[in-house]
């Protein structure tokens, strides 16, 4: 079984304690912080958290950061999809977390899943408002609530899944279509020009940024995107 700590939690930008509660604002992973790593368990391709962060995040809360069915991040150079896992929409029906169980163990000195529900990515069946969690009473109780419910016993397990490196930016480049991902936004379109600095694109279409949006603005009928702010892209066919 192979272990690895890396990896932090950010609560507004700000590096945080995995067990600091989630009071709203931006939840996200990024660069490892010393002393505020998460463990995570390898499992086939996965990096499976052992601990459950973020308690007090809601199914929704978790949702409007993209991490319900996985989101783009970069953690110390690295470029992972960060999602959670599918844990079943009924009991006894295959699933992720119950094959991980069968092959590593259930152990809660490993998984850590006493006294703490963690949220999968299921809608509970027959039940269109309610969300799948799991943990709290055994590795393998399963449960459901409204998707806005949150409280101290319920938190995030984030999964990590390595993703393909994007691209080199070069001239080579210049002239094709792109979806280019930063905390919180994606966008596509025609990579015009490049620097050190930046990424200008030709967006495929009509395109709004909010005014809170730190790491792109929009100039005439381009996009200019900060290029430290780029967790992953790709070519699009």
């Amino acid at each position: 079984m192979e272990i690895k700590n890396f990896g932090s939690l950010y609560l507004d930008g700000q590096p945080s304690e995995l067990n600091a509660v989630y009071g709203g604002g931006d939840i996200s992973l990024g660069d490892t912080v010393p002393g505020k790593a998460i463990h995570f368990v390898k499992w086939k391709n996965l990096w499976v958290a052992s601990e459950i962060v973020c308690p007090n995040a809601s199914w929704t809360n978790l949702n409007k950061h993209n991490f319900i069915t996985g989101w783009p991040i970069r953690i110390d150079g690295v470029p992972y999809l960060c999602r959670s896992l599918k844990v079943g929409e009924e009991r006894d029906v295959p699933n992720e977390w119950d094959d991980i169980l069968n092959d590593l163990g259930e152990d809660d000195s490993l998984w850590h899943w006493d006294k703490m529900y963690f949220w999968g990515q299921d809608t509970a069946m027959g039940w269109n408002s309610r969300r799948v969690r799991r943990g709290y009473h055994s590795a393998r109780t399963w449960n459901c609530s409204e998707s806005y419910f949150h409280g101290a016993g319920i938190g995030f397990r984030p999964v990590l899944e390595p993703l393909p490196l994007g691209p080199l930016v070069s001239e080579s480049l210049v002239g094709v279509n792109l979806e280019i991902y930063s905390s919180g936004y994606m966008f596509d379109g025609e990579l015009v020009d490049f620097n050190d600095y930046d990424m200008v694109i030709l967006p495929s279409g009509p395109y709004s940024i909010s005014d809170d949006c730190k790491c792109a603005s929009i100039a005439g009928d381009n996009i200019i995107i900060d290029r430290e702010a780029i967790a992953w892209m790709k070519k699009i066919d």
